[in-house]
């Protein structure tokens, strides 16, 4: 049975572990200048979070929302959408507020999906994730070689062609895919030091 209860208190800081033993759904309007920051707070949680709902910044949900291709897709995008079944449910327009801001707004919802673990290991899959789209007009030859910091993966290794794409190309199962490869490197390089 759902029990809504109201708490204060900054949301960052909150344990939620400590204050929801049993889950939280996070539901709000989320101030703009740190609605990405709850996003990776859910994240951290999300085996506690089953659901979230947020008005945000109507760019920030494009974002999240956007499928692999667009310009838009991103280190948050492939993040959340890796854990969570993401709906853009509506915008709102600006005319809404009093006074209005100079932003549209938008409400969506994550809902978790049936990924449990996936199929790599996750610290490195987030960076790898940072690394790609840390440089994302790079291709990833160039993006991913700072993973490697002074070892060397196997001739050839940046030559396949996944690695002359840029990162916005790749679904999130061929970014797990190029994390399982980016280990079986590391593992590589460390075993012939």
């Amino acid at each position: 049975e759902f029990t809504p209860r109201l708490m204060a208190g900054d949301f960052l800081r909150m344990e939620l572990r400590a204050l929801f033993p049993d889950g939280v759904r996070v539901i709000g309007n989320f101030p703009y200048n740190i609605s990405s920051q709850i996003f990776f707070k859910v994240l951290e949680h999300r085996d506690l979070v089953p659901e979230c709902v947020g008005m945000i910044q109507r760019e920030v949900a494009e974002r999240i929302a956007c499928p692999p291709g667009s310009k838009e897709y991103g280190i948050l995008s492939v993040l959340l959408q890796a854990w969570y079944d993401i709906e853009y449910l509506f915008t709102v327009g600006e005319k809404v507020f009093n006074p209005p801001p100079k932003v549209k707004s938008a409400v969506i919802r994550l809902r978790r999906n049936g990924v449990v673990r996936l199929a790599c290991d996750e610290r490195l899959f987030v960076r790898v994730v940072k690394a790609s789209f840390g440089q994302r007009r790079k291709m990833l030859r160039v993006s991913l070689r700072q993973l490697f910091q002074g070892q060397r993966p196997e001739d050839g290794f940046f030559q396949r062609d996944i690695m002359t794409k840029r990162p916005e190309q790749l679904s999130i199962a061929q970014l797990v895919q190029l994390t399982n490869e980016v280990g079986e490197q590391l593992q590589l390089s460390l075993i012939h030091i």
